[in-house]
């Protein structure tokens, strides 16, 4: 919630920008934020790898120093928002992977010893000649990347002696986007680390993963897609359960980067982690930028349980020393340095631009993870292209689409008795001690917070109540725009960081594109209406003739607050406002205590209990059955003349199905999250 100057008797804010249907709600005085197993590996693997590694020569060719002055320079050219800097950058891009795929044409031979990709192993090759040179030699390069990338045999495997990191696993999913022609997407979550603060949006290491394996993913006829979904200063959930929203559900690798917001605990991580498993078409290659023994011993867990078979861990640099590069990094002769460390210590953006903190990595740290987890990613291509060249009828076995998806989800490692524990964790299938049989619910979300709303349907499509929802954002609103209805808008820290952007460096900033937007009301706005529907979460209710208790298809309904800096003063979600679910009002409003679903240190959601007597509606002539969610702010908490209110909202939906009344229901559980 956002105080505004009491001295000019103008209002708190109150926000909503999460919907969730498995029902979460969100509302912190309201902010309506609109958001947004085990697979035995085969020996013929290691085998196959051999052979890849005879396909190309390992020795390190020196690379010439203008190449890398203009790969630094085309990043300063670049867009802000990581595109080419110009439609004739993306047209050669067009060409040079037109060309590449005629060089594989052209070259294919029907001998079965000869590679079937020069043009892949020609760009292979390249890459790993240029990050030996950038990084001071194949003896200290190779050394820093086993050290920063960390992997997880399974532990069964460690003990036979052999050394499975996940790579095959990973090549999988590389063989699976081209069987499918389809492109292959990273999609980075976190906050700010990943959003690359203090530095250009473009220069943030997602975005030099994807620079980096461009060419050789289109030497292999696909497109490589990097999605740096971040969004600085969130914790883990809301955003954990809007997964789809904010990376996609097409995504092949995701990313969690929360850890800097939520100590050594590794709950909010796992909550994260079973939705991505869940609710993520391709149950996703997992990257944990974080390198905590609580969390790292989490993602071990689930690979030796079989429900995760290829996560990987990323080292920070920081000063060096967990890398064994502290030598390199003196200021001293920083000329005389290897490419990667010159500079290490200059941010990508002028001197003065907003997140140059210590806690931020400069835009050489940024380079180095996106080189490592570059370097990664192309060993497991390696593995890919071993295997096509093998094996004729590769396709056969890749083009599922399920292969990596575990059979089941098994008994979360945390529980938590409490009211949303299936929204966190999931269900037992059947007996709640089995450890390998749990389902996760299936869930829908709204949300306004950016870039959430743009990849799923935004909360503000939802809302049926007089509102305004198209000033620009940037923009201070008067009461008397208030006084028509809610507001889609951002707090006022956010708003001065994003106008000291355009003021300072021009209409696209440094070209980030997160934003808090949030639904904002007053008293005086009046209710907040928004239309939760049924349809898409239970076929059963699409059939009923008669009007049913909401509480049988809704299992979660949880309310998020904005996240931002607030006073003991602020509204209060659970006494300032009042909800109403299809004209019933609620009584029960309780706290979210889980772990992830806070922000420094105070809880950001309510759980809203469904009234036993609100009913299920119609609209759209009986096509379209749902319930209406009504809010209202108060104030009569808040000490201040008007209470505005910021909601965030998430909306989803759960496909538990449980026995009541001798037959079974699907239930959905609803999220909003400001």
């Amino acid at each position: 919630m956002i105080q505004r100057d009491a001295k000019k008797n103008k209002p708190s804010l109150y926000s909503i920008s999460f919907l969730l249907k498995v029902l979460l709600v969100v509302t912190t005085c309201f902010m309506l934020a609109t958001f947004y197993v085990s697979v035995k590996i085969h020996d013929k693997y290691d085998k196959i790898l051999n052979e890849s590694n005879k396909l190309r020569t390992d020795t390190l060719r020196k690379v010439v120093t203008d190449t890398d002055a203009n790969t630094n320079s085309n990043v300063q050219r670049d867009h802000c928002d990581g595109t080419p800097s110009s439609k004739q950058a993306i047209s050669k891009q067009a060409i040079s992977k037109q060309a590449i795929s005629k060089q594989n044409k052209d070259d294919t031979s029907n001998g079965i010893d000869t590679p079937k990709y020069p043009a892949y192993l020609k760009s292979s090759k390249s890459i790993r000649s240029e990050f030996a040179s950038r990084y001071g030699g194949e003896s200290n390069a190779i050394p820093m990347l086993s050290k920063g990338i960390i992997t997880f045999p399974p532990s069964k495997n460690k003990k036979k002696g052999k050394n499975d990191s996940g790579i095959q696993h990973t090549a999988k999913r590389i063989l699976r986007a081209i069987a499918l022609s389809t492109p292959f997407v990273m999609a980075f979550g976190g906050y700010s680390v990943t959003a690359g603060r203090g530095n250009y949006f473009n220069q943030s290491f997602p975005f030099v993963v994807e620079r980096i394996l461009t060419e050789p993913f289109h030497a292999l006829g696909i497109d490589l897609i990097s999605r740096n979904a971040a969004i600085g200063g969130i914790p883990s959930l809301p955003y954990g359960f809007c997964q789809a929203n904010f990376l996609g559900k097409d995504a092949d690798l995701v990313s969690w980067d929360f850890g800097m917001n939520e100590g050594v605990s590794a709950e909010g991580l796992e909550t994260y982690l079973r939705h991505s498993i869940s609710s993520l078409e391709k149950a996703p290659m997992f990257v944990l930028l974080d390198t905590n023994r609580f969390r790292r011993w989490l993602l071990q867990h689930y690979v030796d349980r079989g429900m995760i078979v290829d996560p990987i861990a990323v080292q920070r640099p920081g000063d060096g020393n967990d890398l064994g590069i502290h030598e390199f990094l003196s200021p001293d002769n920083d000329e005389m340095m290897p490419l990667g460390f010159q500079d290490w210590n200059t941010w990508g953006a002028p001197p003065g631009a907003p997140g140059q903190a210590a806690w931020h990595p400069k835009y050489k740290e940024h380079e180095l993870l996106g080189w490592m987890i570059a370097m990664h990613l192309l060993k497991a291509m390696d593995v890919a292209v071993a295997i096509m060249n093998k094996d004729h009828n590769w396709k056969l076995e890749y083009v599922n689409s399920d292969a990596l998806k575990p059979k089941s989800l098994g008994k979360p490692n945390y529980q938590d008795s409490s009211k949303i524990s299936s929204l966190l964790h999931g269900t037992p299938q059947q007996n709640p001690n089995d450890e390998e049989k749990w389902t996760m619910n299936t869930v829908s979300c709204r949300t306004s917070f950016r870039p959430g709303g743009m990849l799923e349907s935004s909360l503000v499509d939802i809302v049926t109540s007089p509102a305004t929802l198209d000033l620009e954002p940037t923009t201070i609103k008067s009461d008397e725009v208030y006084a028509k209805g809610w507001v889609l808008d951002i707090g006022q820290m956010e708003r001065n960081t994003k106008q000291k952007l355009i003021t300072n460096y021009g209409p696209n900033g440094l070209g980030y594109i997160d934003m808090k937007l949030a639904l904002y009301g007053v008293p005086q706005s009046g209710t907040l209406s928004l239309w939760l529907s049924l349809n898409a979460s239970n076929n059963k209710i699409k059939h009923a003739t008669t009007p049913q208790d909401a509480n049988k298809y809704i299992k979660t309904l949880i309310i998020c607050e904005v996240n931002e800096k607030r006073g003991d003063k602020e509204c209060n979600m659970k006494t300032d406002v009042t909800y109403k679910i299809s004209d019933r009002v609620v009584t029960s409003v309780t706290t979210v205590m889980a772990a992830g679903a806070a922000y420094l240190k105070k809880p950001v959601c309510v759980h809203v209990d469904i009234p036993k007597d609100a009913k299920i509606s119609t609209r759209d002539d009986g096509k379209n059955k749902g319930v209406m969610l009504d809010v209202t702010v108060t104030g009569g908490g808040v000490t201040e003349q008007m209470v505005l209110v910021r909601f965030r909202m998430l909306f989803g939906k759960n496909t538990h199905e449980e026995e009541e009344e001798e037959e079974e229901e699907s239930k959905s559980e609803f999220v909003f999250d400001p």
